[in-house]
């Protein structure tokens, strides 16, 4: 969420005690947090459902009802007698994503906590691949990879890397890898120590999604504490989803509205961390928008459509960025000290 802002503080606190590997006993609680969702839920608890724990590994699943209206309750009880780990429900009434991750990771209790998007349908060896990750190389939080799903709608021939990046796609290669850059690891499916959880003091209230509003970055923002603190990030191929791609979110005007809300998550990200100060985002999204607009008017004459639309994303970021930016100096404008009318 961060490329190309100005730099974060770069102030980190002495590394962390190691926590030991995972051994016999050790468990895994799987956290779905779902709005009004109860038909694509089904499938990815269906497909959890047919998951094999390795051995001497337990393991839980546990959807949070966010504000849900729809029968995502029925859908979820449906299934509990049938599933061949315990598979619990919770109504978190608080709208918002880093809400429900909160109320799941106080609900659950594995040493290991699994997030899931509830569109996310994982691959048979997903299981296996996130314990080996914390087993084999003991790391504190793991990004898994997110493959989307062309079902309903094909992938258009204008799609391109960063297209499908505003639609939750990372793919960082078939190794498993360090990760330098927080912002590489995707909410849709990631996992992390419960003891860095509560030692970090879990997701911060205000950033991500929440109804409407498409805001994102709680995962981002956690793990560049995490990060700061000394823990290590990884990307684990073999822990691998697939993210169902709604007809509506290839919309222009859809696209539109998450490229915005990506620049308006830049703005939010760094005045939560601190590292924000308005010129420098001023200057960058100003910068983005002028030259993502020229990129977009010089591609759509050369007849690429795939540049074209690019060319438009980020337009659109260096906008939300922009918007942003100014919205955090209205405050001074209105007042007697920022001379405000």
């Amino acid at each position: 969420m961060a490329d190309g802002a100005p730099r974060l503080r770069s102030d980190r606190e002495p590394p962390p005690p190691r926590e030991p590997a995972l051994s016999k006993g050790s468990s895994v609680s799987v956290v779905i947090p779902t709005h009004n969702r109860a038909e694509i839920l089904s499938r990815a608890l269906d497909c959890i459902g047919r998951l094999e724990p390795p051995s001497g590994v337990e393991v839980d699943t546990l959807v949070v009802a966010n504000a849900c209206t729809d029968a995502t309750e029925p859908v979820t009880r449906e299934r509990m007698d049938g599933f061949p780990f315990p598979l619990r429900l919770v109504a978190e009434p608080e709208a918002g994503l880093n809400v429900a991750r909160n109320r799941g990771v106080r609900e659950s209790r594995g040493q290991i906590v699994a997030f899931l998007d509830d569109d996310a349908l994982v691959e048979p060896g997903w299981l296996e691949a996130l314990v080996a990750a914390f087993e084999m190389h003991e790391a504190d939080v793991v990004a898994g990879k997110v493959e989307l799903l062309w079902e309903e709608v094909e992938r258009p021939p204008w799609s391109s890397p960063s297209i499908e990046r505003l639609l939750s796609y990372l793919d960082l290669g078939p190794s498993v890898l360090a990760l330098a850059k927080p912002g590489q690891l995707v909410g849709a499916n990631f996992a992390v120590r419960r003891c860095v959880l509560e030692r970090l003091g879990g997701f911060s209230d205000g950033l991500d999604r929440s109804g409407r509003d498409l805001l994102s970055g709680g995962d981002t923002e956690f793990t560049i504490r995490a990060q700061r603190a000394g823990y290590s990030l990884l990307y684990a191929p073999g822990m691998a989803v697939r993210h169902w791609v709604a007809p509506g979110r290839l919309a222009l005007r859809y696209l539109d509205r998450v490229a915005r809300a990506r620049g308006r998550t830049r703005v939010a990200l760094h005045r939560r961390l601190g590292s924000f100060a308005p010129w420098p985002f001023l200057r960058l999204g100003g910068a983005q928008a002028l030259s993502g607009g020229w990129r977009e008017f010089v591609h759509r004459l050369r007849g690429d459509l795939a540049g074209s639309r690019a060319g438009r994303m980020d337009r659109q970021r260096g906008l939300g960025t922009v918007t942003a930016t100014l919205s955090t100096l209205r405050p001074r404008w209105r007042s007697p000290d920022g001379g405000g009318r």
